[in-house]
């Protein structure tokens, strides 16, 4: 895996950049259960202070991708906090209505 100081992460492409920088390296959130025994049942989480999905700033989204895309798909729970929740309310409102494009807020069920 890449350094944080050396690399970031593309949002749309998915791929790494050499030589960008990154503010922070977030790791994935972790959930370890075990069930002996059952009636004891011990749950860890592991999470640093924010999930990884809740950090999500407005730049990191192409403001042409936002617009053009004739889908916008964004998990519900994009808005419950974190700078996801405000950039979520931002792109949205950057997108407007319109009749050849559809916006879906998915109930994360």
């Amino acid at each position: 895996m890449p350094s944080a100081t050396t690399s970031s992460r593309s949002w749309t492409s998915g791929e790494w950049i050499p030589g960008t920088s990154a503010a922070t390296l977030l790791l994935t959130p972790v959930v370890l259960a075990a069930l002996a025994p059952p009636e004891e049942p011990q749950i860890i989480f592991y999470r640093g202070q924010a999930a990884p999905d809740t950090t999500v700033t407005e730049d990191e989204v192409p403001v042409d991708d936002v617009r053009g895309c004739r889908v916008l798909w964004m998990s519900q729970g994009a808005l419950a906090l974190g700078a996801t929740a405000e950039s979520s309310f931002a792109w949205l409102e950057l997108r407007g209505r319109s009749d050849d494009r559809d916006t879906v807020l998915d109930l994360d069920y």
